[in-house]
């Protein structure tokens, strides 16, 4: 019996042995499952494609054909930054240039963008296209 004005206390849980281990297992592997998950699905949105990216002038083996050139005119700003030399402030004026100008006509264009010298637009003028068939 409780003190006057102090409600009476619920009773204790009454759980076997086995019960009381099989619910622990519940509350303790929930959260972890869960976290688990979250970063499952982390890292399967962070995954990154990488492209290797080779010089079309460089002899193909045997039966293989040459690798696609990235087309300046489509390209994607995280696909430019896949470039060397190229990051994300690069790849982002790249495309802003594109979309104020419109579509590049030759890859010597690059240098055009502030930061992109004409060495730049040489080592990429290998990599890159702007003529959609390529």
């Amino acid at each position: 019996m409780n003190a006057p004005g102090v409600p009476n206390a619920p009773a204790p849980l009454a759980l076997a042995p086995g019960e009381l281990l099989a619910w622990s297992a519940v509350v303790l592997l929930v959260p972890v499952l869960s976290l688990a998950a979250r970063y499952e699905r982390a890292a399967r949105d962070a995954e990154v494609v990488s492209v290797r990216l080779e010089s079309p002038s460089a002899p193909a083996s045997k039966g293989v054909p040459s690798p696609a050139r990235l087309n300046l005119n489509h390209a994607s700003a995280a696909e430019l930054e896949l470039l060397p030399g190229i990051g994300a402030a690069k790849a982002r004026k790249i495309v802003e240039y594109r979309e104020s100008h419109g579509p590049f006509l030759a890859v010597d264009e690059l240098s055009a963008i502030r930061g992109i010298s004409k060495a730049m637009t040489q080592r990429l003028e290998p990599l890159v296209t702007t003529r959609s068939n390529e």
